[in-house]
């Protein structure tokens, strides 16, 4: 699926990028953004080249460990606290929203003093600026314990009408971007996947039947993109 790995020079290149970016709170140089998408596309040419699951909810689940303290930011419902009950997995959920009319365990990262080792975040960074954005991920690498995970949900803008469907979205993230902005927030680059699920039929048709016009316009039937991170160990 065209997931070729960086070499080493170049890995050294971003994680030496990395130990400097995450001590410089601002913009970031357009020069070392460009190196850091260039890496990703590197290991995933094109979007095409990204795996497809049906669901986030089974990326997130596959990668949750043992043990795992689940911070969800931008938890809403908490509906992500119901999945993981149901599927019985062996992990502590706590849920975070400013949203006052439900009840959550957290209403703010400043409030969160005990570990976290893995942080949810689905739909929420469309909502903030590239600069908020970019600030609020090197706050999750703050919070996380070494080796923890931050797992992101963003629209796939390559699909014609994703983004656009919520007036409140402000910044579009294509894969390589969202790979970017881990890397360049002192995360490890896990994977990143494609999320596609439709009635039988209309999966024929834009899977098998569209696919060469949409690959031909450079548009995308999957609906989302998740994208995980990891904090380096040490």
């Amino acid at each position: 699926m065209g997931s070729g790995l960086v070499t080493k020079k170049e890995e050294k290149t971003v994680k030496d990028s990395n130990s400097a970016l995450a001590q410089t709170p601002g913009p970031v140089l357009w020069s070392l953004k460009f190196e850091h998408h260039e890496a990703v596309r590197k290991r995933w040419r094109r979007i095409y080249n990204l795996p497809i699951r049906k669901r986030s909810q089974e990326v997130i689940r596959d990668a949750l460990r043992p043990k795992d303290v689940v911070l969800d930011f931008g938890a809403h419902e908490a509906q992500l606290g119901e999945h993981l009950r149901r599927w019985g997995l062996d992990v502590e959920y706590r849920s975070l929203d400013i949203d006052t009319r439900i009840q959550h365990d957290y209403r703010s990262l400043d409030e969160v003093k005990e570990p976290i080792t893995c942080i949810v975040c689905q739909h929420v960074l469309e909502h903030f600026s590239l600069r908020d954005g970019y600030q609020l991920m090197q706050q999750f690498c703050q919070k996380l314990e070494p080796g923890g995970r931050v797992i992101l949900t963003v629209p796939n803008i390559y699909h014609p009408t994703r983004f656009w469907q919520d007036t409140e979205h402000l910044t579009p993230y294509t894969y390589t971007e969202l790979g970017a902005l881990l890397t360049l927030t002192g995360f490890e680059l896990h994977s990143i996947t494609r999320i596609y699920h439709d009635p039988v039929l209309r999966k024929f048709l834009r899977r098998i039947v569209l696919h060469p016009l949409f690959k031909l316009l450079s548009l995308d039937y999957a609906y989302d993109i998740v994208a995980i991170g990891e904090k380096p160990k040490t």
